[in-house]
């Protein structure tokens, strides 16, 4: 069942794991992070 998660401090860390194993199970993962270049380098990371 696909979910849409909201995973807090996701640009690094713990977080930035976090939402990379949701995205590989199919689910809609939104990322949170303290600044807009840390964001970009989170979502980058994610979705490899």
């Amino acid at each position: 069942m696909q979910k849409t998660i909201f995973v807090t401090d996701s640009t690094d860390g713990i977080g930035l794991e976090t939402a990379t194993i949701l995205v590989s199970q199919g689910h809609n993962v939104l990322l949170h992070g303290p600044t807009r270049q840390n964001w970009r380098h989170g979502k980058q990371r994610s979705l490899r």
